[in-house]
């Protein structure tokens, strides 16, 4: 029955992402401290081109990040450091995944599709943070969409907005492994 629900829940959020012409985000919750897939949707090309690249900021507080392979695409994987604040107050300077890129693939326009990493989201990131993951997808032709705008609270939904989830307490939503 879990089983079930799970696909039926994914199988929603696919189709709202596609209808929705966003970049959408499975799941949309993901609990603090556990490593979770995470899939991003592309629903469309730009103006009617193929995708044939889709490059991801990693936030900081997203770690141990690993993209899942793609047939067909070039995964590159770009590290970097960056500030870690601890539950104690101190703050430490951790190396991790700031960008991953998928090249050298291409998904028509008319086909949906997911990008998925696994990574977990630290534990000294707080509940009920969202998480932000700047996308940007280039097309053939030169055509591109800037998914980087981060939706600001009580006003219009930007025209391109930035894929996140919410962070939830350990042990809530998301898709755990």
């Amino acid at each position: 029955m879990k089983k079930a629900l799970i696909l039926a829940t994914t199988a929603f959020a696919c189709l709202t992402a596609a209808a929705q012409a966003h970049v959408g985000v499975t799941p949309s919750e993901v609990p603090g401290g556990q490593t979770t897939l995470i899939g991003f949707g592309i629903g469309h090309g730009c103006d009617a081109a193929a995708t044939t690249a889709v490059r991801m900021q990693i936030p900081e507080g997203v770690i141990s990040v690993q993209p899942v392979a793609k047939p067909g695409w070039e995964i590159t994987i770009t590290r970097g450091t960056y500030a870690n604040p601890q539950m104690n107050g101190e703050t430490q300077v951790t190396e991790g995944v700031t960008m991953i890129e998928w090249t050298g693939g291409q998904l028509p326009n008319e086909w949906y599709d997911q990008f998925w990493i696994r990574a977990r989201v630290a534990t000294s990131v707080e509940p009920h943070t969202m998480m932000w993951f700047p996308v940007v997808q280039e097309c053939e032709g030169g055509g591109v969409n800037r998914w980087i705008t981060v939706p600001a609270e009580g006003q219009p939904e930007p025209e391109e907005p930035t894929p996140g989830f919410m962070v939830t307490e350990p042990g809530e939503g998301g898709h755990a492994h």
